[in-house]
């Protein structure tokens, strides 16, 4: 790529142009900061705090899953089965599954039975 600026695609032009603007901000924030307070003194004065190691990964630094993480997981895959459930009742044509299904169920019985006798083993 040529370093013309004139042949710079507009969407990098931006892009940098976005950048410049926020290193601005930072700097204009740096520099409004009282000496001697740190960032942190700052957020936490302002209410701003970064999430703690429990809340990113859903686990404690022993390796144990919180019950918040524990709780989202039940919900999720409850949820999942719900909408499962619901849709697959939605769906025209189950009727005829659940049918199949039963006739696979009974085969399959058959046959176990059919096995169980030719071994001499007593049937269900």
């Amino acid at each position: 790529m040529s370093s013309d600026p004139d042949q710079v695609p507009d969407h990098v032009r931006e892009a940098a142009q976005w950048h410049a603007a926020e290193m601005n901000l930072a700097r204009e924030i740096v520099d409004s900061l009282p000496p001697g307070l740190t960032f942190d003194d700052f957020f936490a004065e302002h209410g701003v705090q970064a999430p703690s190691y429990e809340d990113v990964t859903g686990y404690t630094k022993a390796g144990e899953p919180t019950l918040d993480f524990v709780r989202d997981k039940i919900e999720k895959r409850t949820a999942i089965a719900i909408g499962t459930e619901e849709l697959a009742a939605a769906m025209p044509g189950n009727e005829n599954l659940d049918h199949f299904f039963a006739e696979r169920e009974k085969a399959a019985k058959s046959k176990l039975d059919e096995i169980r006798k030719s071994m001499g083993g007593a049937t269900d």
